[in-house]
């Protein structure tokens, strides 16, 4: 398959560009302007929404006291999910702008994050001495169950598109700790057993888990990698910290690579389920944020100031330039939406572009 990334266009905002998104069928793209990492306050905090050619369609400006964290499409709503007044809040817009729901959550500092699985969105936390993990759905109480953990054990990180979320219980024994594989709803997969480790990034296919180790030093970081019944499929020691971890449709691994101590140091390595290698390029910069387009026939990673292609079976297709971004690329059905941040030598000199790509055979 000959597939390329196509440049639509690039547009400034005159502000700063810390989240995007673009909905499903490609039609509308949401983005945040707000100077805070350049200025460290929040006055300018605005919403604007694009049509598919980058022309504006509304904007709404947000209270200066709700500080952001993430913006996601949810179904027929725009979500802005953050902080406000010591707590986590959240603002649900419909496609005008309209704000249609908002509220404060008790889930601050467990998670910044919100999960979109289908048209609803999730947010979670441990409660309860983290004897208790709560759901939120669509901004309501959803769910409350009894797990097991006997110490602090939040909501490891997922990508967008998992299928399944991943609890941390704890550790398990010294070398071992141990991660619950769960559906959004609450029922239960299987329980694993990981190294333990600083951090984790995972991820889930509807078929098998994949769960990468940051140790937030520089050296090898396990990767481990079960079916969804809790069968151990492979084991892998990478060179470097994972970043994040991503699970093809024909289940093939995709991991990006990063250090906490370098910023030239990087990659993506690609294993098939059974763990053979596929591929392992040293991008010599950060690597991850993985998305899928094109019915998960194609999938995109963003590294440095470069955006990289595959097939699903971890063939590189296409790299695309200047998309400078430390923000993850979000994807729609054909379309990629990500950013251009070029740092000047004087703040002045800073500017972000908002950049979208059509992926084309």
């Amino acid at each position: 398959m000959a597939v390329k990334a196509k440049e639509l266009w690039r547009k400034r905002f005159g502000h700063g560009i810390p989240l995007f998104d673009i909905s499903k069928n490609d039609g509308n793209i949401v983005i945040l302007l707000n100077d805070y990492n350049e200025t460290e306050d929040n006055i300018f905090n605005r919403l604007v929404l694009l049509d598919e050619k980058g022309a504006t369609i509304g904007s709404y400006d947000l209270n200066p006291e709700f500080y952001v964290s993430d913006l996601k499409f949810a179904g027929d709503y725009i979500v802005c999910f953050g902080a406000k007044d010591e707590g986590a809040f959240f603002q649900m817009f419909n496609r005008s702008l309209n704000l249609a729901a908002g509220g404060l959550l008790d889930i601050l500092g467990d998670s910044t994050r919100i999960f979109v699985k289908g048209h609803d969105w999730y947010a979670y936390k441990k409660t309860g001495n983290y004897k208790k993990l709560r759901c939120y759905k669509n901004g309501l109480l959803a769910w409350e169950q009894e797990v097991s953990g006997e110490s602090y054990a939040p909501l490891i990180t997922i990508s967008g598109e998992s299928e399944l979320i991943h609890v941390w219980m704890g550790q398990k024994s010294e070398s071992l700790s141990k991660i619950s594989v769960m559906g959004f709803g609450g029922e239960k997969k299987c329980d694993v057993l990981v190294p333990a480790i600083g951090a984790y990034s995972s991820f889930s296919s509807k078929k098998i888990t994949v769960i990468g180790g940051d140790s937030y030093t520089p050296q090898p970081n396990p990767l481990t990698v079960y079916d969804n019944s809790g069968n151990l499929l492979f084991q892998k020691q990478l060179r470097i910290e994972t970043r994040s971890v991503f699970v093809s449709k024909t289940d093939t691994v995709f991991v990006g690579l990063h250090s906490e101590y370098d910023n030239h140091v990087g990659g993506i390595i690609i294993f098939d389920r059974g763990g053979n290698e596929v591929a392992d390029i040293d991008t010599k910069n950060w690597a991850g944020g993985f998305v899928s387009v094109k019915g998960g026939d194609v999938v995109a990673a963003q590294s440095g100031d470069k955006l990289l292609l595959f097939d699903k079976n971890g063939l590189h297709l296409d790299t695309v330039c200047d998309v400078q971004s430390f923000s993850p690329c979000a994807a729609g059905a054909n379309h990629i939406l990500t950013k251009n941040m070029h740092l000047g030598k004087d703040k002045k000199d800073n500017f972000d572009e908002l950049v979208l790509l059509k992926v084309v055979e």
